[in-house]
């Protein structure tokens, strides 16, 4: 099952503090507007190949970008396994499966078909949404909306993300206007093991034109695969142990092991 486009919502979201229930209200959309087109073209690029899109909205924003397509009649395009939650109660669900014992017990605890969509202020993304997704799958493939973000604060919020919690498959959407977008990514082998990670860690691109989108997807691509296939001399460490179910770890006398 592959992502054909994203959902891009402008919306009131209403939260019943007993419920948290989540109530779409009408409001202008704008099916057309350059931002969108731009944004439903890029996303769909970048979500190709993802099986699952779970999206988190701030319970605080009124002007939403996450459903879109359901008022622009595109439903159809809708995928069976899309689910929507508000911070609170994603965060509230991840603290449940942090108290069960029993929660992970499963051959594939972090699946890399999982990508999540997040639009919310940057306190709310930093102290519940980031650590939710962090304890659920920190490999997910992650995009965050956040309006109005700086660089300067781009460039902080993933080097906690990878300091702090490893994930790095993150992408930053900032809507400057309903014209230009700014999306970022994040290398942290760029820089050096001794030196603090830069603007020159990151690759920024403002999308202002359909023309830029398809630019910003080639090189988007490009820098994913460096990031994953060039550790620039940084030290690899790689984990064997012994798992139920699974090839066991065969010791030698030398000390080293091998599956």
């Amino acid at each position: 099952m592959h992502f054909p486009m994203v959902l891009f919502l402008v919306c009131s979201i209403a939260v019943r503090p007993s419920s948290a229930a989540i109530e779409v209200k009408a409001s202008t959309t704008r099916c057309y507007s350059p931002a969108f087109l731009m944004y439903e073209s890029m996303m769909t690029k970048f979500l190709e190949g993802y099986q699952t899109l779970t999206t988190i909205i701030g319970d605080d924003t009124v002007d939403n970008a996450i459903i879109e397509a359901i008022k622009c009649h595109r439903v159809n395009m809708l995928q069976a396994s899309y689910k929507l939650y508000t911070v609170d109660t994603y965060f509230q669900s991840a603290e449940r499966d942090r108290n069960d014992p029993t929660y992970g017990y499963n051959l594939n605890p972090y699946p890399l078909w999982e990508a999540l969509y997040c639009e919310a202020n940057v306190s709310m993304v930093m102290e519940e949404v980031l650590p939710a997704i962090a304890f659920r799958n920190p490999v997910a493939r992650v995009v965050l909306l956040v309006r109005g973000i700086a660089k300067y604060d781009m460039l902080q919020f993933f080097r906690r993300a990878w300091t702090r919690y490893k994930m790095l498959d993150i992408l930053i959407l900032s809507r400057i206007d309903y014209q230009t977008l700014l999306v970022c990514l994040f290398n942290p082998y760029l820089a050096g093991r001794d030196e603090m990670a830069d603007e020159r860690n990151m690759f920024c691109y403002h999308l202002r034109t359909m023309e830029d989108v398809a630019q910003f997807n080639q090189e988007a691509q490009r820098f994913t695969y460096e990031r994953i296939n060039n550790l620039h001399h940084y030290q690899l460490q790689v984990a064997i142990t012994d798992v139920e179910l699974m090839s066991k770890a065969v010791y030698f006398r030398n000390g080293s092991i091998h599956r």
